[in-house]
């Protein structure tokens, strides 16, 4: 004897109907989630782009340049840790030749567009201002924060000599600290500078010797003088923070390149495990994900 339902569907039908109806259903959830991480995402890079458009906007005008300068509280010098509010930013002191350091930015009607001076102020998701940043233990509330260096064209030498008004140059970088609810994202496409035509390009830093590389920035590496270079990567990383590299000589095949993951992995290799670049003009940036994997190339 048959053991039917009231719809004359066997048990067995009716179990496989089920099991079909579950995988689709799984299937559905799993696209469903991928979607809106996927909307997420899209939603926090166009924030980040309209930020970074702000910014850059304010300061390729000239007169927001000269209102953040001629407030010296705005302004923190790199070499001189124990005067955070210096008489003015463009008194050289004591600084030598790399006169720069933190700042504030203004815009024209003196609005602060860049906090970079105080420690806990930042941005949530939706681009506002919020004042929980937390650059250690991070924020999920106000994860973002807007970081802005200086740095003078020369050193200034007063009101005689060479450098009596020297032009100051912007750069902007974003820091991402969440504790729980991650976006991945890459914050090193939305780093950009001011030069003297106010036009935002990447900053390339030349190496000619072994060199600690920081998160954000890009590296033209010369290996022509004949030895190996190593670039030791930051030891606390956070994710999306990418870095580049840049076979400048087009000589790693006959000198190398070494990559020291600094206690991290890099792409997937055990902890301590170097990686070895000698691919003559070889171009790569490397992202950051997490402890468990480490450094990839992008």
């Amino acid at each position: 004897m048959k053991l039917l339902n009231r719809n004359g569907f066997s048990l067995i039908e009716m179990l496989v109907v089920l099991g079909v109806i579950s995988i689709v259903a799984t299937i559905f959830l799993q696209y469903l989630a991928a979607a809106q991480k996927e909307k997420r995402r899209l939603e926090v890079a166009t924030m980040l782009e309209n930020k970074r458009s702000i910014i850059g906007h304010e300061i390729t005008k000239s007169k927001a340049r000269k209102e953040s300068i001629k407030i010296a509280a705005n302004y923190v010098k790199d070499c001189d840790p124990g005067t955070p509010a210096p008489t003015s930013p463009l008194t050289a002191g004591a600084c030598g030749t790399q006169f720069g350091g933190t700042a504030n930015f203004v815009n024209e009607s003196g609005a602060l567009v860049v906090e970079t001076l105080t420690a806990n102020v930042g941005f949530d998701y939706s681009g506002q201002r919020c004042t929980t940043f937390d650059a250690t233990a991070g924020s999920d509330a106000c994860p973002f924060q807007a970081q802005m260096r200086w740095l003078a064209s020369c050193v200034p030498t007063g009101t005689t000599g060479a450098c009596q008004n020297p032009e100051i140059f912007y750069d902007v970088t974003f820091l991402y600290k969440p504790v729980s609810n991650v976006v991945l994202i890459n914050l090193g496409k939305y780093i950009f500078n001011q030069n003297s035509f106010g036009v935002f390009a990447p900053r390339w830093i030349s190496k000619n010797s072994n060199f600690n590389a920081d998160s954000g920035e890009n590296y033209i590496v010369d290996t022509s003088g004949g030895l190996d270079i190593t670039a030791v990567l930051p030891g606390s990383p956070s994710i999306g923070d990418t870095i580049a590299f840049v076979d400048g000589a087009g000589t790693f095949d006959t000198y190398k390149l070494t990559i020291d993951g600094n206690g991290q992995k890099i792409m997937g290799e055990p902890v301590g495990d170097s990686m070895d670049v000698d691919v003559k003009y070889m171009s790569f940036e490397l992202m950051y994900f997490d402890t468990a994997n480490g450094w990839r190339i992008k």
